[in-house]
């Protein structure tokens, strides 16, 4: 099978870090694929040896690259037509404003040998969202486009069918708590530009939102969330790493009740430690554990039942996105309706004044 990867933003530290590795790891675990990977620049690649070096093992060489605008209709028609046999997945690791402006590119060829991978939080407004989502829909793309969170593709978060037939038989009550946490001990990094326009809330809240969503689609329970609290945060050196004063958030905690349900969302950079994790308090006591990342573990406890279960990661995030995609698996590919009820909650909580607190 022929595929092409064409990675969008391909100098950016997503792909260096995440996609370029991960397409190594795909040649590696699956000999029957021949990988192409295409990496799309605005800006000259001094080097492509520098992106090569990335791919481990460094069987699938970087041949050549595409300079260019990422809306410019002409170049998407000429990399889908220079092998329409073959699959094409575009992986937009640019920013999310740039996201319309492909799609409605992609939108003008004929050619339909093509997936695309949208990052989070997949526009820069609710209004942004809508447009883009009248924009797949009106050029029938639905089946072209998956929204992704890489979190819902870590091995220790598939819901594989020993954990779903636990939840079946063992989780008998209604959430009664239910505590989101993703927790991160690294900085900003070389994002000071990108983060301080954006902020831990937004850069952050699709992914608590869509953990939490997962678990309780998978428990069959949903109900209206209302805000009760917001406290924001920032680290105390972030204006020093930035280099200017500022109110951005790199910290919140959000608080939020439903008819029979508290529900708490928290994220933060620069602590001690790096985690993210479930925990849900059942109506019987009972309580669910869920530590994704680093531990890997799933605790149960009740009065009947008890669990204690390792839950192994084999794959990288990114080779499972890659794998589940040319698979034709999109089961943990976020639905539109989900993030329209994030951005109508994400509007909600920009509508709360807070103070920023020092930590």
């Amino acid at each position: 099978m022929f595929i092409n990867i064409v990675i969008l933003g391909a100098t950016g530290d997503l792909a260096s870090k995440k996609i370029l590795p991960a397409c190594g790891e795909l040649t590696l675990k699956n000999p029957q694929y021949s990988i192409n990977i295409i990496p799309w620049s605005r800006k000259p690649i001094e080097n492509i040896d520098q992106l090569n070096q990335y791919i481990t093992p460094n069987k699938s060489v970087i041949k050549t690259t595409i300079i260019g605008n990422y809306s410019d209709p002409d170049i998407i028609d000429s990399i889908l037509k220079s092998d329409p046999d073959s699959l094409f997945i575009f992986y937009l690791a640019i920013p999310p404003s740039a996201n319309f402006d492909f799609v409605n590119a992609i939108s003008k060829t004929s050619m339909r040998n093509y997936e695309i991978i949208l990052e989070k939080p997949y526009s820069v407004t609710k209004q942004d969202f809508l447009k883009l989502d009248e924009l797949i829909f009106n050029n029938k793309l639905e089946k072209k486009i998956n929204f992704l969170d890489h979190y819902l593709f870590k091995d220790s978060y598939q819901f594989n069918p020993t954990v779903l037939r636990f939840l079946e038989n063992s989780i008998k009550s209604p959430i009664s708590k239910l505590s989101v946490k993703v927790l991160e001990s690294i900085d900003i990094g070389n994002r000071k530009d990108f983060y301080d326009s954006t902020g831990c809330i937004n850069d952050m809240f699709f992914h608590v939102y869509n953990i939490y969503f997962k678990l309780i689609k998978t428990l069959d329970e949903q109900e209206d969330l209302n805000i009760t609290n917001l406290i924001k945060g920032q680290y105390e050196s972030y204006q020093t790493d930035i280099g200017k004063p500022s109110r951005t958030d790199t910290a919140f905690q959000l608080i939020l009740q439903n008819k029979n349900q508290l529900i708490t969302f928290e994220s933060a950079k620069k602590l001690n430690e790096k985690l993210t994790s479930l925990e849900v308090e059942f109506s019987d006591s009972s309580i669910l554990t869920w530590n994704i990342y680093p531990e890997s573990r799933l605790e149960y406890y009740s009065k009947n039942s008890f669990l204690n279960l390792g839950l192994k990661n084999l794959n990288s995030d990114h080779y499972n996105i890659f794998e589940a995609l040319i698979r034709g698996d999109k089961s943990n590919f976020v639905q539109i309706p989900t993030i329209r009820t994030a951005w109508l909650l994400l509007d909600k909580v920009h509508e709360i004044k807070s103070e920023i607190n020092i930590y």
